[in-house]
């Protein structure tokens, strides 16, 4: 019989699934999107995209031949982020749910200790 974690162990679960939801928009895990107006947009998070990066190409009439520029950011007019935290608080809980999912996996398959008489 499994039993239901405490409340420690689902604060640390808590804690774990908000870091691992910020480290999905580390690296090149992001979507971009080209438009023809010369706008980038680079979408962050797992599953869902709670981070949003535009930016201005330097060239709007020919984005696709800059896109090499862009990529290495010298030649952005401006650009900004937004965040959605209701996306990113979705994530939080998709980490949380997959932990608290291993969590109870490991309870149940580990070999209980046996209780030898003394």
């Amino acid at each position: 019989m499994t039993t239901v974690p405490g409340a420690a162990v689902l604060f640390a679960l808590l804690v774990l699934g908000i870091f691992a939801t910020y480290a999905s928009t580390l690296g090149t895990l992001g979507t971009m999107y080209i438009s023809s107006d010369g706008t980038f947009r680079w979408d962050y998070g797992f599953p869902l995209p709670w981070q949003t990066v535009v930016g201005v190409s330097c060239s709007p009439l020919r984005p696709i031949e800059t896109h090499g520029a862009i990529v290495n950011a010298p030649c952005l007019k401006s650009y900004s982020t937004s965040y959605n935290w209701g996306f990113f608080a979705i994530d939080v809980l998709f980490y949380v749910a997959v932990g608290f999912g291993l969590l109870l996996a490991f309870r149940k398959f580990r070999p209980s200790p046996s209780l030898s008489p003394a």
